[in-house]
């Protein structure tokens, strides 16, 4: 394996692990989801690189939508 192709594999490796990490600390530190939290959990550590990207982009409120719901 040619040294750019191992670059990129140690590349792509690490960001992976660095979604799941962000997705995690995410998940336990929000208070609310868009679904149990949970479900999220299982998605984000079964599916690599996909779960934590469909967490981050479809599972979490964004911060001004929970303000929103308590107000009404």
């Amino acid at each position: 394996m040619q040294p750019i192709q191992q670059l990129l594999k140690k590349t792509i490796h690490v960001t992976g692990f660095c979604l799941l990490i962000v997705a995690c600390i995410d998940l336990f530190t929000r208070q609310q989801t868009r679904g149990p939290k949970w479900v999220w959990g299982l998605t984000i550590f079964s599916v690599n690189y996909i779960g934590p990207l469909l967490y981050l982009a479809r599972g979490r409120h964004p911060a001004g939508e929970v303000n929103k719901q308590s107000a009404d």
